[in-house]
C-alpha cells in the first residue's frame, strides 16, 4: 500500500534540489535573455543617436543653405558660400555636444550677418534690373547693358566689406546712381551724334509738300519742299501770297527757327524754344551728352545754363545736318511758246523765265555740292528740261556740241556759265545779271556779241566742316563757280 500523500508516483525532489547541470543551463539562459535585452536597448540607443545625428546634420545644412539668397554676382555669392561652409564645418564637429535647439540658436546667430547682407544685396540688384528695364522704354538710346553692369559694380562696392564679408545692411549708404536724372543717364549713351542726326533727318513733325509759286498763271515757277517742325517760312502765307503767287521780290526759303541769347557773357544763337522742346522730349540724353562734349564743365553749370548749352548744340546740329528747303518742282508757260535764241521769235520774258529756272536749279545744286551731297557743282543734261537744254545749246552758238557735252554752273550772282564737259573750257555766260535779257540774244534780227572765255573749270573737293577743324558756313559761289565759306 502506497504511502499517504505520495500516491503511486516515485519520489520527486523540489527545484532547490536540482542537479548542478540543470542549474547551469538555467543560469546561462537567463544571462542570454539579459544580454539580448541589453543588445536591444543598446541598438535602440544607437539608432536614436544616429537619428539624432542625422537630424542635427540636416538642421545644420538647412540653416547654412544659401540657395535662395544667391545674388547672381559671383564675388558676393562666393563670400556668402564660403561663410556658410565655415559655419557648417564648425558646427558639424560640435553637433554631438549640442542639442538641436542649441545648434539652431547658435547657427542662426552666426549666419545672420551673411544672410542679411545677401538678402539686402539681392533685393537692390533685382530692383536695379527693374528700374533699368523701364528706362529703356523712356530712353531708347540708352545702353542698358553698360548701365546695369556699372550699377551692379557700385552696389557690390557699397555692400561688401573687402572681399571676405558683407557690410551690415543698416550701415550701407544709398546708391550714388541717379537713375531718374537725365544728366546722369546721358553718360550711358554710346553714339549721341548718330541718334540725334536720325531725329533731325526724320523729324517727328513735318508739313509735307509746302509749295510756293513765283510769277503768274501763264509763266509760273513752282517750288516745293517739306517743312520740318524746326524751320519756318520766310514769308507770311496770309499777307505775302496774292492770287496764289508770292509777291514780287520774295525768294521762298525755309529758315531755321532760332533766337539770340546771352551765354556766359557772350551773344549766341540757339534753337527756338518750341522746336527745342520737341527735341528735348525725344532726345533728352543725346542732347545732354552732346552738350557735355562741347562744354566739358557742363555738369557744373546751373540748370538755366545747361538748357542754353543744349539749345545751342541743337542749333549747331540742325544747321550742319538738315537740308530742308524749297526745290524746283514745275513750270507753266503759254501754249504758243517756242525757244529760238538768236532768232527774231525770241521772247524776252519767256527766255528770262527759263533762265530763272536754270538759275534756281543751279543755286540749289551748288548748295548741295557744298554740303557734300554731290561730287560736282554743275548741272548736266539729266538735270535740265528740254527747253532749258535747248537754250543752253543754242546759247553756245556751237552746232557741234551735243547735250551730253555741256555742263552748266550757276554762280552766286546768278550768272549762268556753260562749260565744255570734256576739257572744262567756259563757252559762254548765258546772262550777265541773272534775269535780264542776255547779251547774245538776237534782238531785231541783229547778231549780238557772245562773251567767251578759255578758263578751265576745276571741280573742288571740299569738306565744309572738317573733323576737329573750325566750322564753316556756306556763303555761295565765286566768279568761277567754286564754293565760298566763312
Amino acid at each position: 500500500m502506497a504511502a499517504p500523500g505520495f500516491g503511486t508516483s516515485p519520489f520527486i525532489l523540489p527545484n532547490s534540489f536540482d542537479t548542478p547541470g540543470n542549474a547551469l543551463q538555467q543560469g546561462l539562459a537567463m544571462q542570454d535573455r539579459r544580454d539580448e535585452r541589453k543588445y536591444e536597448i543598446d541598438y535602440r540607443n544607437q539608432r536614436n543617436r544616429e537619428a539624432d545625428d542625422w537630424r542635427k546634420l540636416n538642421l545644420i545644412r538647412d540653416l547654412t543653405d544659401l540657395d535662395k539668397y544667391q545674388t547672381g554676382e559671383a564675388a558676393a555669392d562666393a563670400i556668402g558660400n564660403q561663410s556658410a561652409a565655415d559655419v557648417l564645418q564648425r558646427y558639424t564637429a560640435m553637433a554631438s555636444t549640442l542639442s538641436p535647439s542649441e545648434l539652431q540658436g547658435r547657427i542662426t546667430q552666426d549666419m545672420q550677418k551673411t544672410i542679411g547682407g545677401m538678402q539686402a544685396m539681392k533685393g537692390e540688384l533685382v530692383q536695379s534690373d527693374k528700374d533699368i528695364n523701364s528706362l529703356k522704354q523712356l530712353y531708347p538710346g540708352i545702353n542698358t547693358a553698360k548701365l546695369r553692369q556699372e550699377h551692379r559694380k557700385e552696389i557690390l562696392g557699397r555692400r561688401l566689406k573687402g572681399d571676405t564679408d558683407f557690410e551690415n545692411p543698416l550701415d550701407v549708404n544709398p546708391s550714388s546712381f541717379q537713375l531718374n536724372n537725365p544728366d546722369f543717364l546721358s553718360y550711358f549713351v554710346d553714339d549721341p551724334k548718330k541718334l540725334f542726326t536720325e531725329s533731325i533727318r526724320n523729324p517727328k513733325f513735318t508739313e509735307k509738300g509746302v509749295a510756293a509759286a513765283i510769277g503768274s498763271p501763264n509763266q509760273a515757277t513752282v517750288m516745293e519742299g517739306d517743312l520740318p517742325f524746326f524751320r519756318k517760312l520766310n514769308y507770311d502765307p496770309k499777307t505775302d501770297i496774292k492770287d496764289g503767287f508770292l509777291k514780287k521780290g520774295i525768294n521762298p526759303q525755309m529758315d531755321i527757327i532760332k533766337e539770340p541769347t546771352t551765354f556766359r557773357g557772350n551773344q549766341i544763337e540757339v534753337l527756338g524754344k518750341e522746336p527745342f522742346s520737341i527735341f528735348e522730349e525725344n532726345n533728352p540724353l543725346e542732347l545732354r551728352s552732346l552738350a557735355r562734349q562741347k562744354y566739358p564743365d557742363y555738369d557744373l553749370m546751373s540748370d538755366a545754363e545747361k538748357e542754353t548749352a543744349r539749345r545751342g548744340v541743337a542749333l549747331d546740329n540742325v544747321r550742319a545736318i538738315d537740308k530742308s528747303g524749297f526745290s524746283f518742282k514745275s513750270t507753266t508757260k503759254p501754249p504758243h511758246y517756242s525757244v529760238n535764241v538768236g532768232g527774231s521769235n525770241s521772247d524776252q520774258s519767256n527766255l528770262n523765265n527759263i533762265y530763272e529756272r536754270i538759275k534756281q536749279k543751279g543755286l540749289q545744286r551748288a548748295k548741295d555740292y557744298a554740303e557734300g551731297n554731290y561730287f560736282d557743282n554743275s548741272l548736266l543734261k539729266s538735270d535740265l528740261d528740254a527747253d532749258e537744254l535747248e537754250v543752253v545749246l543754242k546759247g553756245t552758238q556751237n552746232k557741234d556740241l551735243t547735250p551730253e557735252g555741256v555742263k552748266v554752273i550757276v554762280e552766286e550772282n546768278g550768272r549762268i556759265g556753260v562749260y565744255n564737259k570734256d576739257n572744262g573750257e567756259r563757252l559762254v555766260y548765258l546772262n550777265q545779271t541773272g534775269t535780264n535779257l542776255p547779251k547774245q540774244a538776237n534782238v531785231a534780227g541783229k547778231k549780238a556779241s557772245v562773251e567767251k572765255g578759255n578758263e578751265p573749270y576745276k571741280p573742288v573737293t571740299i569738306n565744309p566742316n572738317p573733323v576737329g577743324g573750325k566750322k564753316r558756313t556756306y556763303k555761295g559761289l565765286d566768279k568761277d563757280g567754286n564754293p565760298i565759306f566763312e
